[in-house]
C-alpha cells in the first residue's frame, strides 16, 4: 500500500525505550515504522538507572531513522501525586508537539497515556489508537496497588474504569495481545471489528537455533525470563522443579531477572533444593538472545486472575523462537498457543499429581522438533509479521 507523505504518528508511552520491555518491543516496532517512510514522534516515560546505560544508544539508533525521542523521567517510587505530574507533562510536551507536527495519528502504549491520547483525539481531531497491554485498572486491584476498601484508590479506580469505557468506544483501533482479551472487549463493548490481536513479537535475525542439541542423561537447563513479582507463582513453580530434580539430579534453573537472589534461595531452601541448583542475574536484553541457547526447557506459572486475560508472557514467544519448549499453567492464551505449536505442556492445575505428570512428559518434550517450533514462530509472531499486519491500520 502506498505511504501518504504526511503520515505522521505521535507515540505515547509511560514504559521507557531503555528497559527491557523498550528495548525488545517498542524500539524495534518504531524502527520498523520508521522505515516505512512514517514520521514518527515519541514520547516515554524513562528510569534514571535504565536511561544512564541505554540512552545514548536508544537516542543513536532512532536518530538514524529521523525518528524525535523526548521523555522525562519517573521517580524512583511512583506515587498517585506523581504519576498525575507525569501524565501533565506527557500532555504538555503532546500538545506542543502537535502544534508542530500535524499529526494524523497518536498511538498509545496502555491506559495512561490514552488519557491524552483521547484529549488528543477530541481537540485535534487525530486518528486514536488504543494499544491494551493488561486490563490496566484491573491489574492494579490484582496487583494490590489499589485497595477497593480505601475511599481514595476506589476513587482511582472508578476512575479509569471510566476512562477504559472511553478509551475503548472511542478509540479508531485497538491492539490487544490476546484473544480471550478482545473476546472480553466484544462481549462488553461490541468492539471486536475494529480490535486486533498483536501478540509480543521476537526479533528473527537474534534467535537462529545452536547448531549443537545437548543430549539430556541426568541434567536440565531450565530458565525463566522476567520480573517475577507480582505476577508469577514461584512457589509453584519451585515445587515442579524439586519433582523434577528427582529425576534429573544434576538440573538448573536459570532466572533472568532483576529479583534478589535472596527472595528465589530463601523459598528453595525452605523446600531443601541446594542452592547450587540456581543460577541467579539480570542480564542485558542485548546478551539475552544468546544466553537462550544453552537450554532445555522454560518453566513460568502465571497467576490466574481476571486482568492477565489481557496479558501475554513476552518470554514465552522468545523461548519458542529459540526452539525451546515451555512448560506454563492455562492463563489467557497460552494453551491456545502451546498447543497449536505443538511446543511445551500446559498444567490444568498446580498440584502435586499434576508436576508428577508433567516430569513423566519431559522426554517427549525433550524430542520436540526445535526448528519447526522456530519455524512457525517466526512465521506467526515475527518482526516482520507484526508490521505486516498493523501496516494497513497505521500507515494510510
Amino acid at each position: 500500500m502506498p505511504v501518504m507523505k504526511n503520515n505522521k504518528i505521535l507515540y505515547l508511552s509511560f514504559a521507557g525505550l531503555t528497559s527491557d520491555i523498550g528495548q525488545s518491543q517498542i524500539v524495534p516496532l518504531l524502527l520498523a515504522l520508521a522505515e516505512k517512510n512514517v514520521k514518527i514522534s515519541v514520547i516515554s516515560v524513562e528510569k534514571n538507572k535504565d536511561f544512564e546505560i541505554l540512552g545514548h544508544y536508544v537516542e543513536k539508533a532512532l536518530n538514524e531513522h529521523n525518528i524525535s525521542w523526548e521523555y522525562i523521567f519517573q521517580k524512583n517510587r511512583p506515587t498517585v501525586v506523581s504519576v498525575v505530574n507525569d501524565i501533565k507533562k506527557m500532555r504538555k510536551i503532546a500538545y506542543r508537539l502537535q502544534n508542530e507536527n500535524k499529526f494524523n495519528t497518536v498511538y498509545c502504549r496502555n491506559y495512561l497515556p490514552s488519557i491524552i491520547g483521547l484529549k488528543l483525539k477530541q481537540r485535534f481531531g487525530v486518528k486514536f489508537i488504543f494499544d491494551i497491554r493488561s486490563f490496566w485498572a484491573d491489574e492494579q486491584i490484582d496487583n494490590n496497588i489499589i485497595k477497593k476498601y480505601k475511599r481514595h484508590h476506589r476513587l482511582v479506580y472508578n476512575y479509569i474504569k471510566k476512562k477504559e469505557n472511553l478509551f475503548i468506544k472511542n478509540a479508531d483501533y485497538i491492539f490487544t495481545l490476546t484473544e480471550k482479551a478482545k473476546d472480553t472487549i466484544n462481549k462488553k463493548w461490541n468492539a471486536g471489528n475494529k480490535t486486533t490481536v498483536l501478540p509480543p513479537f521476537v526479533d528473527a535475525e537474534k534467535c537462529n537455533l545452536p547448531n549443537k542439541q545437548q543430549q539430556v542423561i541426568d541434567a536440565l537447563n531450565i530458565a525463566f525470563a522476567g520480573s517475577i513479582s507480582p505476577w508469577y507463582k514461584l512457589d509453584e513453580m519451585l515445587d515442579l522443579f524439586k519433582k523434577i530434580l528427582e529425576k534429573y539430579p544434576k538440573s538448573k534453573f536459570y532466572f533472568f531477572t532483576g529479583e534478589t537472589p535472596a527472595s528465589i534461595l530463601n523459598k528453595a531452601i525452605v523446600r531443601d533444593i541446594n542452592i547450587e541448583h540456581f543460577n541467579i542475574k539480570h542480564i542485558a536484553f542485548n546478551e539475552y538472545y544468546s544466553e537462550l541457547n544453552k537450554f532445555d526447557l522454560a518453566l513460568f506459572f502465571v497467576k490466574d486472575v481476571f486482568s492477565k486475560q489481557a496479558s501475554f508472557p513476552v518470554q514465552m514467544n522468545e523461548f519458542l523462537c529459540k526452539g525451546i519448549p515451555v512448560i506454563c499453567n492455562n492463563v489467557a492464551d497460552n494453551e491456545k498457543i502451546i498447543n497449536e505449536l505443538n511446543a511445551g505442556i500446559v498444567a490444568n492445575k498446580l498440584s502435586d499429581d499434576e508436576y508428577s505428570k508433567i516430569v513423566e512428559k519431559i522426554p517427549d518434550l525433550l524430542k520436540t522438533d526445535k526448528q519447526q517450533i522456530h519455524n512457525n514462530i517466526v512465521e506467526k509472531y515475527s518482526l516482520k509479521a507484526t508490521i505486516d499486519k498493523i501496516s494497513d491500520i497505521i500507515i494510510f
